[in-house]
């Protein structure tokens, strides 16, 4: 047998290998989506039966409170005397007169007119004669959006305080959109219930998380690439916030599947270029970091990090949290820039000054003379600004505080340094006079010659070669799996490391 027909038999069992793995991973995601579907369905029945019997046990107990209010004006015109209703009279209505046990008692009078939690299927109505139960009747038929969606806006406006009202207008924001063809209208709509809620984030209702979270994640639609990843972790945090209420909820565990799913799509990508994976949430995103700054450090080579403090693109929404935020703390807001997060430079910066890792930092100052694109559609369409414009400053680690406090102070002072440069740059349509030439040309041409030809060729053998494109499976497949199973390639690589760096350990030690 030649040399070739081994390296193709070899290829030929690694590309089964790798089919074989990607159709497995396929087959699961089908399988646990069917029983999910299955589990919605279930959960969404019980909840129509549950709502009809509440339904039922509201009007009988309304029956039974205008029978008990005729009892008592009756005995009160008799005795000719303005006493209330004894003890004893109480505990007679509420064990004699009505079929409700004391685990299922309902207080229907007038000052409170609320309806207890059965078996966490709520029914809320937290204000005299307040009736929200009609509208979860009519979440679970057609034809009733957008007369509900009305109905719900307004008492949003009389009840402001009122989450109950918020929750369920959330959910009526959704369902309305979805029947919106106007995309700016379904945004307007969408942005409206996310509006109605984050005043109550703070607060641990279920149904709240669960709509605010489906509401984001929607809202993704209408958000650059960037922006959508970070929404992404706000939907999956709020999601998480209602499952720890309700642990049960079948329709949480599948949108959590959900983003599961989608951030597979995006994230074997990411693992190829060494992104970081992150969620907002420090307790876990310190820990990453550190591990992955201790890597960085052990592997004693130069290292170059590209971080981005702002988080994410300048768009009108960011710009309005950022000016949101700059109110909060009293701080200017900014007109060319977001406000920095500084928690995650803070910790990076003093994690490399203390291992005496860090060199310096270079502030790179991006700016458009004619066109600032967009979003990544305006890439597509050919819309290019002619020019790009960079300020690059360096900064020697000795010149960068150490202390917590004041080096988060520090990169506050770089950002506002921004804005005036920026504001500058708008003006004159340059950052200054001194412009860094470009002597050679031809290391820029060999360079933008050897990726153009790299990316055809790519393009080219995907569409001729079958051994690429299962080499191109395989790889799509592995990447994959690991943003399920995994935080990214970069966690595996580092846990390979120092697996290796242990057992050399080990070897010199015997």
């Amino acid at each position: 047998m030649s040399q070739l027909q081994t390296h193709l038999i070899a290829a030929a069992i690694g590309a089964t290998i790798g089919v074989i793995s990607a159709a497995s991973i396929f087959i699961y995601q089908k399988v646990l989506e069917k029983q999910q579907h299955a589990m919605k369905n279930a959960h969404l029945d019980e909840v129509d039966r549950r709502l009809t019997e509440l339904q039922t046990e509201l009007e009988r107990l309304r029956v039974q409170q205008g029978q008990q209010r005729k009892k008592k004006l009756s005995r009160k015109h008799d005795n000719d005397n303005t006493s209330t209703v004894t003890d004893n009279d109480t505990d007679g209505f509420s064990t004699a007169a009505t079929d409700v046990g004391d685990d299922e008692f309902f207080d229907c009078s007038d000052s409170e007119n609320n309806i207890s939690d059965i078996e966490n299927r709520t029914i809320e109505a937290t204000y005299s004669g307040l009736d929200l139960s009609i509208f979860d009747v009519h979440h679970h038929h057609e034809g009733y959006e957008e007369d509900d969606y009305l109905k719900l806006r307004n008492l949003t406006d009389s009840y402001p305080d009122n989450i109950d009202v918020v929750w369920r207008y959330a959910r009526s924001c959704y369902k309305y959109s979805d029947c919106i063809t106007d995309s700016n209208a379904k945004k307007v709509t969408i942005c409206a219930g996310i509006n109605a809620c984050e005043k109550f984030l703070t607060i641990s209702n279920a149904y709240l998380h669960k709509w605010y979270a489906i509401l984001v994640g929607v809202h993704g639609e209408f958000l650059p690439i960037a922006e959508k990843i970070k929404n992404g972790y706000r939907f999956k945090e709020h999601v998480m916030k209602a499952l720890e209420i309700r642990p049960n909820d079948a329709d949480l565990h599948h949108l959590l599947g959900r983003f599961r799913y989608e951030v597979a799509s995006l994230g074997w990508i990411m693992q190829m270029n060494g992104f970081l994976y992150i969620t907002r949430r420090w307790e876990e995103d310190q820990g990453r970091l550190s591990r992955t700054l201790d890597y960085l450090i052990a592997l004693d080579s130069r290292t170059q990090l590209l971080i981005f403090p702002e988080g994410t693109d300048l768009t009108e929404s960011s710009k309005e949290k950022s000016d949101k935020y700059a109110m909060q703390h009293h701080l200017p807001r900014y007109t060319y820039t977001l406000h920095p997060k500084t928690t995650g430079f803070a910790y990076l910066a003093q994690h490399l000054q203390r291992a005496n890792y860090l060199d310096a930092v270079y502030d790179l100052t991006i700016a458009y003379p004619d066109y600032i694109p967009q979003s990544e559609i305006d890439l597509i369409r050919g819309k290019f600004p002619d020019e790009v414009h960079f300020h690059i400053r360096r900064i020697s680690s000795a010149d960068i505080p150490m202390h917590d406090l004041t080096l988060r102070k520090w990169l506050e002072n770089r950002w506002s340094d921004k804005e005036g440069i920026l504001k500058r740059f708008y003006e004159q349509k340059a950052f200054s006079d001194e412009i860094w030439p470009v002597t050679k040309m031809l290391p820029l041409r060999a360079a933008f010659g050897f990726w153009s030809i790299l990316t055809g060729m790519t393009i080219l053998l995907l569409i001729i070669s079958p051994i690429f494109q299962l080499w191109a499976l395989i790889h799509a497949a592995f990447f994959i799996g690991l943003s399920i199973l995994s935080t990214g390639f970069n966690q595996v690589e580092m846990g390979w490391y120092w697996r290796w760096k242990n057992y050399n350990f080990q070897a010199k030690r015997s």
